[in-house]
């Protein structure tokens, strides 16, 4: 401090948010995504045929040496107002697909960051996955989009796990369904 003088580390121009020589407004997650640490995957859109379910697990390897932390997923459907609902249930780790998966590449959600520890599946099916449900609820209809923010934490060896079917089964009618899960890992 010159002279006594306070030294002014950052400008605040807006009451919104903090300038200066680094955003200091940024959470974790998007550093982490900035480092090459993030990432994201999807189901898709996929077609569901009335009674089914779509069903997906993201494993962490038993010996990844990382803990997943999922800070957010998208569930979507398209049905309609009027229609019976649509019902997702969050399972603890364990819980197995039916049957056999279709497996996607989990990208990074920075260009040219390393590849994720983490595999994923997802499945369309008559059955729902086998497991305890630790939360659940509904997917609004019309189209809307269910976003859930929650940290999730999976380490080595656990999973994130979702299964998406109607009013306590299958669909009561076909619907194209989408599921995308956004997360970070961290050495542990």
């Amino acid at each position: 401090m010159p002279n006594g003088m306070p030294v002014t580390l950052v400008d605040q121009t807006d009451s919104d948010r903090v300038y200066g020589a680094k955003d200091l407004t940024q959470t974790r997650e998007d550093i982490l995504t900035q480092l090459g640490r993030g990432y994201s995957v999807s189901t898709a859109i996929v077609a569901v045929a009335t009674g089914n379910y779509l069903n997906a697990v993201l494993p962490n390897p038993a010996n990844s040496g990382f803990n997943l932390l999922f800070y957010s997923r998208v569930l979507s459907s398209n049905i309609v107002g009027g229609q019976a609902p649509v019902e997702y249930a969050r399972f603890a780790s364990g819980a197995t697909l039916p049957a056999a998966g279709t497996p996607v590449t989990v990208g990074n959600r920075k260009s040219g960051g390393p590849a994720s520890v983490a595999t994923f599946a997802y499945q369309m099916g008559s059955s729902p996955l086998v497991g305890t449900a630790t939360s659940a609820g509904f997917i609004p209809t019309g189209g809307q989009e269910k976003r859930i923010k929650e940290l999730v934490i999976v380490p080595p060896g656990g999973s994130l796990c979702y299964s998406v079917g109607g009013s306590g089964g299958g669909l009561a009618a076909a619907a194209r369904l989408a599921m995308t899960f956004l997360f970070t890992q961290e050495p542990i």
